[in-house]
């Protein structure tokens, strides 16, 4: 059995990794991951990006899920399984912090992936949460992602992996400068 261990922290730092993924759902026991994205930091700059469609197993990707993320059962459809993305994404992302909005929900779904499809093994990751920060430090109705785009006055979409880490990025590096 492998041994996997998520530490959050709230600090500033120069080197992480930003993660996200579109999901067919809330659950990671029930739904599928259909796209990840990561971005890798390097002294706050971004330097590699990490992005693929994933093809769901257990659940396919209902009309609200594509009306919500745009991603369509015929994109994933020659994507490759969670099993085989995650040797790729474990080699992309050990050794970093972690970043993510709302950490909990990737975090559920990338400890899903790492007890069904990874190998046997010691994984333990510091992970920050850029909402938790977010709420204590940015005055607005509410800390969902979309939000904090519109009030930082990034344009990108939303509910793409890429593009969501892009926007964390982002919003990290607001963070950081508020303290």
């Amino acid at each position: 059995m492998s041994k996997i261990s998520f530490d959050y922290i709230e600090k500033s730092v120069r080197d992480y990794t930003v993660i996200d993924f579109e999901t067919t759902g809330l659950y990671p026991t029930t739904d599928d991951i259909i796209q990840v994205g990561a971005i890798k930091y390097r002294d706050n700059q971004a330097v590699e990006e990490f992005c693929c469609f994933v093809r769901p197993t257990r659940k396919a990707i209902s009309p609200i899920i594509t009306r919500i993320t745009g991603i369509t059962p015929e994109a994933v459809a020659d994507a490759n399984a969670i099993h085989v993305v995650t040797a790729d994404l474990l080699d992309f992302i050990t050794g970093e912090i972690l970043v993510a909005h709302n950490a909990s929900f990737d975090v559920g779904f990338l400890k899903y992936a790492l007890q069904h499809a990874a190998p046997r093994g010691v994984y333990e990751f510091e992970v920050i949460d850029t909402l938790k920060w977010a709420r204590k430090c940015i005055p607005t109705p509410n800390h969902k992602l979309e939000t904090l785009k519109e009030y930082l006055g990034i344009d990108a979409i939303s509910h793409d992996a890429a593009a969501d880490c892009f926007v964390t990025g982002m919003l990290y590096e607001h963070l950081k400068i508020l303290g």
